[in-house]
């Protein structure tokens, strides 16, 4: 147990700092831009669900266009984490997000709080 804990709290020591420098990054950006990840986003989280029921859909152009910029990505491996049980509440998260963005809410602050929440999601299901 003790030593389960050190590996996360390890993980978590590597990947806190980069998330900030990410929202940092996201949040000079211009509002219009912040919006368009979002939305996005969600279309790539709906394909991903819906991929797994239908795998010719992996030929699509905007995931042609992920492959491309990060050959290391997978779409396929992603897509099988996107579950009945979570592709709601993820939505609803970014959906959130999107909406309070353009209510001029503090993007920094609202990047990170999705970035922690998404991890905290997809960290329960394992």
């Amino acid at each position: 147990p003790l030593s389960k804990f050190k590996n996360e709290l390890g993980e978590v020591v590597i990947v806190v700092p980069s998330l900030i420098d990410w929202c940092n990054n996201i949040s000079s950006k211009e509002k219009s831009f912040q919006l368009k990840f979002l939305e996005m986003t969600i279309s790539i989280f709906r394909h991903a669900f819906l991929t797994k029921y239908n795998s010719s859909l992996t030929r699509s152009s905007k995931i042609e266009e992920l492959n491309e910029a990060r050959p290391t990505f997978n779409f396929s491996n992603f897509a099988q984490r996107i579950k009945s049980e979570n592709i709601i509440e993820i939505c609803n998260l970014l959906n959130d997000t999107y909406f309070a963005i353009n209510r001029y809410g503090n993007s920094k602050i609202l990047f990170l709080d999705l970035s922690f929440s998404l991890g905290k999601l997809f960290k329960k299901e394992k």
